[in-house]
């Protein structure tokens, strides 16, 4: 009878191993990650500068996949069906999963069930912009002048309930002017056209349009934040300039809702990893990325936090977009 005991424990025992064996260790194969933007706009080059540093820490490849449309939509529903075992990522900022699901009475994801934060990435300022060949050098200036023009001037923004698009809502309400919205697909399109001269306002990120700004082929009226920044020492923010608002971006990586607890883990070490690197660091602050490393569930309290502030200010304005 012990005989048989053993031999049956001895058999358990080695098909335990066996499926523990046969099960590989993360990552097993490369890593997609999916920014939801065009290529050239501030995801896409965060996701670059991220998917390089994270390859070199798991040691496999990351590559990034572009998945441009629907103000986001359409890459982030592509990650909330993909399979849970951490090989398709997403990296997206705060719009998707605070904003869109105020506007859109039916959403493809649900932002707070279908996935699971893994940690921010970095914050950024967004920065009121405007053709230089607009007569005006401040906030006060372009009101006047909108004043004066009612419905006559327009702003872009890279998509309907985009960040750019909801901020230029919630400025516009708080001056008492009538701007018209034109979406674009995409933050570099928008950006084009309006130094092109077709358009002539913008809210956009920072880190985009620092190079243009400092060559003179835009003008920064006012920064969306609640202090000035270094780079531009001399823009003021709309406090500042007497309106009661500021905003701040941030983007973040995502995983699918029931990818293992361990691979989170995993992920957020190394993103914080190579968000501490000081060549990385360096690199991201220079175009106006703050490094911010979190762990995986004060991310989640951020976006929860968003979540309802981006709520009660797009009901209050009364923004839809079906």
């Amino acid at each position: 009878m012990k005989l048989i005991y053993s031999l049956l424990t001895a058999c358990a025992a080695l098909t335990l191993a066996g499926q523990t064996a046969a099960q590989p260790s993360y990552p097993s194969q490369p890593i997609k990650l999916v920014v939801p933007f065009p290529a050239g706009g501030d995801s896409d080059i965060l996701g670059r500068l991220l998917a390089q540093k994270l390859g070199t820490g798991l040691k496999q490849s990351v590559m990034v996949d572009n998945r441009p449309g629907a103000t986001g939509i359409i890459g982030v529903e592509t990650v909330a069906k993909a399979k849970p075992d951490g090989h398709t990522l997403l990296l997206t900022l705060a719009a998707t999963h605070t904003m869109l699901p105020h506007l859109h009475s039916r959403m493809s994801y649900d932002a707070l069930k279908d996935f699971v934060p893994i940690g921010m990435a970095v914050r950024s300022a967004i920065v009121l912009v405007v053709d230089p060949s607009l007569p005006v050098k401040s906030l006060s200036e372009l009101t006047a002048l909108a004043k004066a023009k009612p419905g006559k001037l327009s702003y872009a923004s890279w998509g309907n309930g985009s960040g750019g698009h909801l901020i230029g809502e919630a400025v516009k309400s708080r001056v008492g002017v009538d701007l018209i919205h034109v979406p674009y697909k995409g933050v570099a399109p928008a950006m084009n056209d309006l130094m092109a001269g077709h358009i002539p306002v913008m809210f956009t990120g920072l880190s985009s349009a620092l190079p243009y700004i400092k060559a003179g082929k835009m003008r920064a009226l006012a920064l969306v934040t609640k202090q000035r920044v270094p780079t531009l020492p001399d823009v003021p923010t709309l406090i500042e300039q007497g309106v009661d608002f500021e905003a701040e971006s941030w983007y973040g990586l995502f995983a699918p809702a029931g990818t293992p607890a361990a691979t989170i883990k995993q992920l957020n070490t190394e993103l914080n990893k190579a968000l501490e690197l000081p060549d990385l660091r360096d690199r991201l602050m220079s175009i106006n990325f703050l490094p911010q490393p979190t762990t995986s569930e004060q991310f989640s309290d951020i976006i929860n936090n968003d979540y309802a502030k981006w709520g009660k200010i797009i009901n209050t304005i009364g923004i839809k977009i079906d």
